[in-house]
């Protein structure tokens, strides 16, 4: 019964210690990206990020969003946009890649025009976080930024480019989603 106290003493240490680099990590990596903005620093902010899976994040979303609009037309339309979507990707090629460009303006000092946004850090698993602006009445569900841990660091793989002017949905509370999605896996 002695070895009892010091491995309880251990076991919260140890959980705390788990907490607070949870809870700092992602905070401290948003920090260093932007202090290596700042600096115009284009390879720090290079390491946080994998263009790779951002560009395959983009991709799939695009596909996502445009499939039920290219399956209500006719199969003429929908080779003729194919073919405008191929030719565009061939005279403008910055559109559909990502770089440290992106970063730089994303992480740049013009970020909300001089007004700071709600910057909010939601956790979606222990190995995943995304970033969303808590001032945007409409905000995209998956956030503006997605993180995935790697090793004890985090790296980019999702960024929003575009925002919708005119979105589809009412405006989103990240509370009310999670108590949804809790109610429906419960069912």
């Amino acid at each position: 019964m002695r070895w009892l106290g010091p491995t309880l003493l251990a076991a919260a240490a140890a959980a705390f210690v788990l907490w607070g680099w949870a809870y700092a990590s992602p905070r401290w990596t948003l920090a260093q990206m932007r202090r290596a903005a700042a600096a115009g620093d284009v390879r720090r902010l290079s390491s946080f990020a994998d263009y790779a899976a951002m560009q395959g994040a983009e991709e799939a979303a695009r596909r996502a969003k445009l499939r039920p609009l290219l399956a209500s037309v006719s199969p003429e339309i929908r080779a003729r946009y194919m073919a405008g979507e191929r030719e565009r990707r061939r005279e403008r090629p910055e559109e559909f890649t990502f770089g440290p460009r992106n970063l730089l303006l994303h992480f740049g000092p013009s970020r909300y025009d001089g007004e700071p946004g709600r910057e909010g850090i939601e956790m979606q698993s222990f190995d995943r976080f995304r970033v969303v602006n808590r001032s945007d009445p409409y905000p995209e569900p998956d956030g503006e930024l997605g993180f995935r841990r790697e090793g004890l660091g985090w790296r980019l793989v999702a960024m929003q480019r575009g925002y919708e002017e005119f979105p589809d949905g009412p405006p989103r509370n990240s509370w009310f989603d999670r108590l949804l999605r809790w109610l429906r896996h419960r069912n």
